[in-house]
């Protein structure tokens, strides 16, 4: 059960205004559905105030408590009835409750039966006139005359020829391919990037300075001077949208044109609120608002907030993200064929060289140096919806090369034919082709500048593979903010897998590459999460199980009081009771001791109460020293009589053990064991032994020498 507290800005925003999606998704954010706001209503009460229907429906299939009370000792109910909301009244009347307001429909139609007549009744001798049904409005536009429509004459606008000044372009033949001009121009720009600057400057390499930190300046606008963007959250939350246009237009107009930051906030908070940004659409009207609206001068003073916030390296990254464009299912298709194509012409440029140069290049590489197309990790599970993704890589055997970009090329080598059209080329790895630019340096200008065009139109075709869905792997990142890994961390892995997917994608497995990379890219994130949003690691397997468990605990605690047993959990995952038991175990919170008590973190002592078990450093050092004191009296006396010492007082670090155990360890019985005991006892106890141990007698623990039963 969701514990009562006080209701966010934004969430009570949502609910006045009605926004079902914004409504949903605040609450899976961990807003409470029973929670009370400054005045000490609910959010089924603000949505029945304003007389939000959809959203009380949303709110009460959630579980909403109908029943509460206000501050004032009122239901939802009866404040929807007070404001005038009889028809929401009526909804949120549990079944079978009885209306107060007027008589039950049943009551109605005997009352219109017992008259027996369609003509109206009589009351008091004065009988009704019948309602005739038409409005005021269609009875103004009755009255309209209608001779100024039959004189009306239409008159067709006149299209002319006259394209104001414009000429049609001249038709431009493209010129001939010129192969020596671009060999000749690779070669001139190469030599360029190879050019080394000799500096004779004075080596500054050893000063040590440190520069002040540039502080960049925060916006902090006044909430008076942006009227556009009032306007445009008006419309947004009066249409459920605002158009791109429509929110470029207003950022330009009250912060000018840098404004890369400021729109990156904006989305945000455009997000939180449940408003669609939708890239075209019907421009907005600008909605007249009065000054004191309450509910938008709140969500300006939320923007403020967010804007006098320093720029983090998020925000950075999101605007530098966004500069680049999408692109169509006819591109991804182009792209593939463009990496098949370069690396074609890679491979016959490999396996042309020389014995030489081939060793040169592949001297280093074992037997895989690169990765094939479609190649999944071992272990790596299909997530939601994948199944014939998995099917398709299953087929690898069938329809790509087998082995690495390596092995491909020694069969094109040897005589094999290439692949076609309808076959993928393995791709190399980055080491790999990191390998062949080094290479490339020692062969002749035309095989290097082979090499390197067609290595240089490869990480091309994939880099723009990769940048156009650099928003897709930040909005999956998204998905993964509560998994205990911070945001910037979750891009990372996203991206590493959004670089994997596009080293493995072929079109011709009829995917989108959005499709494809999806799964890459959910599936880094995951395994990152299992790997080190713990302190103490888990398998990824059992990470998995702990999820699930997890997730059925939640289920079955949704809309009850009592704990969930292991034993309904077990039922539901078809797991055995000792599984269920073995992963709630495994499912261990560590919480550092700096966030202990229960101000900070509930359940948890106070730190200042917790005992440190291990010893003081000089307690530490005064044992060491003591069993090497033991140690080299045992080592003065006979070998059986060391060993009874020690299995009967511990020091061998079992713990000290009773004379059964010592005696059916050795074989011998009870009795004789006693006896060996104390024959070595007597002699540890001579003086000139005794003297040894004396300095350690104050340090002494009670309690030490073992207790037989009796």
């Amino acid at each position: 059960m969701q514990a009562d507290r006080k209701l966010s800005p934004l969430f009570r925003l949502a609910l006045k205004s009605g926004a079902v999606e914004a409504i949903a998704l605040h609450i899976h954010r961990g807003e409470s559905l029973n929670g009370r706001d400054s005045a000490g209503l609910t959010p089924l009460m603000i949505a029945a105030i304003h007389n939000q229907q959809d959203s009380c429906t949303k709110l009460l299939a959630l579980g909403a408590d109908a029943s509460l009370l206000s501050a004032g000792g009122k239901t939802a109910v009866e404040l929807a009835r007070d404001h005038g909301h009889l028809t929401l009244a009526t909804l949120l009347l549990p079944r079978g409750a009885p209306n107060s307001d007027g008589p039950h429909t049943a009551e109605i139609g005997n009352v219109l039966l017992s008259n027996g007549s369609s003509s109206p009744p009589a009351i008091g001798g004065t009988h009704l006139l019948p309602l005739q049904h038409c409005s005021a409005e269609g009875l103004q536009m009755a009255s309209v005359d209608t001779t100024l429509a039959q004189s009306a004459e239409i008159h067709p606008l006149e299209f002319t020829d006259d394209l104001s000044g414009w000429t049609a372009d001249a038709n431009v033949s493209v010129p001939v391919h010129d192969a020596d001009c671009v060999m000749a121009a690779e070669g001139v720009q190469r030599r360029i990037s190879e050019h080394r600057r000799i500096s004779d400057d004075a080596d500054w390499s050893a000063i040590d300075f440190e520069l002040p930190e540039a502080r960049a300046a925060q916006l902090s606008p006044r909430i008076e001077d942006l009227a556009a963007v009032e306007g445009l959250i008006a419309s947004g939350l009066r249409d459920g949208y605002v158009t791109d246009d429509n929110l470029q237009q207003a950022l330009e107009k009250d912060f000018g044109f840098e404004i890369e930051r400021v729109r990156v906030v904006m989305e945000g908070l455009l997000d939180d609120l449940g408003i669609l940004l939708e890239t075209v659409g019907t421009p907005l009207p600008q909605v007249s608002l009065s000054a004191n609206n309450e509910e938008l001068i709140e969500v300006l003073h939320v923007l403020h907030d967010r804007l006098a916030e320093p720029t983090g390296p998020e925000h950075m990254y999101f605007t530098e993200a966004r500069k680049y464009d999408l692109i169509k299912r006819e591109d991804e298709e182009r792209l593939g064929r463009q990496m098949d194509s370069t690396l074609g012409q890679l491979t016959r440029a490999l396996a042309s060289l020389p014995e030489r140069d081939w060793l040169l290049y592949f001297a280093q590489t074992g037997e895989g140096g690169g990765v094939a197309i479609h190649e999944l990790e071992d272990g790596d599970e299909m997530a939601e919806g994948g199944e014939s993704l998995e099917a398709a890589s299953e087929e690898k055997g069938a329809d790509s090369v087998e082995g690495d970009f390596r092995s491909y090329v020694q069969l094109v080598r040897s005589g094999a034919p290439e692949n076609g059209r309808d076959r993928a080329v393995p791709r190399p790895a980055p080491v790999d082709l990191k390998r062949m630019l080094d290479a490339a340096s020692r062969l002749d200008d035309v095989a290097a500048d082979l090499v390197n065009s067609s290595i240089a139109g490869y990480e091309r075709a994939r880099d723009r593979l990769v940048t156009a869905n650099l928003r897709l792997a930040i909005s999956l990142a998204h998905k993964y903010r509560y998994s205990g890994l911070p945001l910037a961390d979750l891009i990372q892995e996203a991206n590493i897998g959004l670089m994997r997917a596009a080293e493995r994608f072929d079109f011709r497995r009829g995917f989108k590459f959005s499709t494809y990379a999806t799964w890459w890219i959910r599936q880094g994130m995951s395994r990152s999460v299992q790997d080190t949003s713990r302190t103490i690691r888990v398998p990824v397997h059992q990470g998995e199980k702990i999820y699930q468990v997890s997730r059925v605990q939640r289920e079955l605690e949704y809309g009850r009081a009592g704990e969930v047993r292991p034993e309904e959990i077990a039922n539901h995952l078809s797991l055995s009771l000792r599984q269920v038991e073995q992963i709630i175990r495994a499912d261990i919170r560590v919480i550092s001791i700096e966030e202990c008590g229960p101000d900070l973190e509930p359940f948890t002592p106070d730190p200042f109460s917790i005992v440190d078990l291990q010893c003081d450093p000089l307690q530490r050092a005064c044992d060491r020293s003591l069993a090497t004191a033991i140690e080299r009296l045992l080592a003065g006396i006979d070998k059986r009589g060391r060993q009874v010492i020690v299995a009967r007082f511990g020091f061998d670090g079992a713990g000290g053990r009773t004379l059964d155990e010592v005696g059916q360890q050795f074989g011998v019985t009870r009795e004789r064991i006693r006896q060996i005991e104390a024959k070595t006892l007597r002699k540890l106890n001579h003086p000139s032994r005794a003297d040894v141990l004396a300095p350690y007698a104050p340090m002494a623990r009670t309690g030490t020498e073992p207790q037989e039963e009796e």
